[in-house]
Order: C-alpha cells, then structure tokens, then sequence
C-alpha cells in the first residue's frame, strides 16, 4: 500500500524519510512560493527512486489565509489573513475568491507535471453547509457538497448536491484532458505555452473566464480544428 505524505521534499529529507513515502504532497504555496522559485525539479531525485513514486499537489488554508482560533462551520466571514497579498492569486476552492482560483489545478497538475491532488474534505460542514461554512479561514474550505434535504430542494429522498466549485474543478481537470492530447501528439510545447499564458506562475490564477475559455479553445483548434467553430 503506497504510503502519502502532505510534506515538501526538504522536510522528507530533514526527516530522513524519502525512502520511505512513495506520494507527496506539499502545499501549492511551497511547490513555488511568491518569494521562491519554482521547486518542481527538487522532486526528481525522489521520483527517480522508485517507479511507484508520484508528487501530488494540495491545496491548503495557506491558498487564502488560515483562521485556527476561528470556531469552525459557523456563519461566513472575512478573515483578515485573506486582506494581505501573500495570500492572495493561490488556486483554492473557498467559496468567495475568483472562480479561476477552482478551475486553474488541472491546468497547474500539467504545468508542474504532478500525478494528483489532495484536498482534506468535501463535507467538512456538511450539516450547516446551506448556512454556516466558515472553516480554516475561508468560506467553504473543506465543504464541497450541500445536503440535499427533500424539505428544501424537493424529491422523496436526501442526495448530495454538489457545490459550483466542484463543477469548476471538474472543469479544470477536463482542461486537463486537452493539454495532455495535445502533449501526447508531440505538442507538448504548445500545449506548456497556453497554459502559461493563462497561468504563467502557481501564484497567478486570478483569471477572466473569457481567457480561459479562450485558451480551452486554443487547444481544441490544435487537436481537432475542424469541429471548433
């Protein structure tokens, strides 16, 4: 059974336990930080050592400021983590940043070249989540569904209703399907040219829809001109 660590590469090392995991997952924020530079490569050695081994992604509080000494799933509010810069531009999926923020890991996973993502929860304030959502320092954080309560959204039985960032995440990672079509066509470097120009660091994903559907429609051109009006 592969063992996952939400670590970076330098606290595996420091802890002498790289040999030891076989999936990382260090935070967006320490993959390439505002006032660093971009990490990516650190992990190949680590890669290199077992054929099992894969780096993920993990989006945190850190994406928008985190609140511990808030009581959590209580009523939205804005922390005040969330007005200084650094904390600003990360992808995340609380409920009241820029809809790119949601949508831009798929696009972040290929440019990064990382296996997979790791998010903490999707029903964190499950039971309060039509109301009272307030986690970790962010609107939403760790609450991706809604219950669906017969009483409220009608119908004979409760189902999980999912929220407009899982959609965007969803939609994010379908941009991902694109980019590795066109990688695999020996493409890969326009494929890596949209997409830094939608989002040229970890740190830039607050984007207008119309620029990303616009590079959505970049890549459908070079994979099937034919069928894109």
């Amino acid at each position: 059974m592969p063992i996952l660590v939400t670590a970076n590469i330098k606290d595996a090392k420091d802890h002498q336990a790289i040999n030891d995991i076989n999936w990382l997952a260090p935070i967006v924020n320490q993959m390439h930080d505002k006032d660093g530079t971009d990490q990516r490569s650190t992990y190949d050695e680590f890669l290199g050592l077992n054929p099992n081994n894969s780096v993920w992604l993990y989006t945190s509080c850190s994406s928008h400021g985190c609140d511990p000494g808030h009581p959590e799933c209580t009523a939205g509010r804005q922390g005040s983590e969330s007005n200084n810069d650094v904390w600003t531009g990360w992808p995340g999926y609380v409920i009241d940043e820029p809809a790119s923020e949601a949508r831009a890991m798929g696009w972040l996973s290929f440019l990064y070249r990382t296996t997979g993502e790791f998010y903490l929860d999707v029903t964190h304030c499950l039971p309060t989540a039509w109301t009272e959502q307030y986690a970790y320092g962010g609107n939403g954080d760790g609450t991706l569904f809604y219950p669906g309560d017969p009483a409220k959204i009608g119908g004979d039985s409760w189902i999980p209703l999912e929220s407009m960032r899982l959609k965007l995440i969803r939609d994010g990672y379908e941009d991902y399907e694109y980019l590795k079509i066109l990688a695999a066509r020996n493409r890969e470097s326009e494929a890596r040219k949209i997409a830094m120009n939608l989002f040229p660091v970890m740190y830039q994903t607050n984007k207008s829809d119309s620029d990303i559907q616009e590079a959505r429609r970049q890549l459908a051109l070079r994979i099937d001109p034919a069928n894109v009006p």
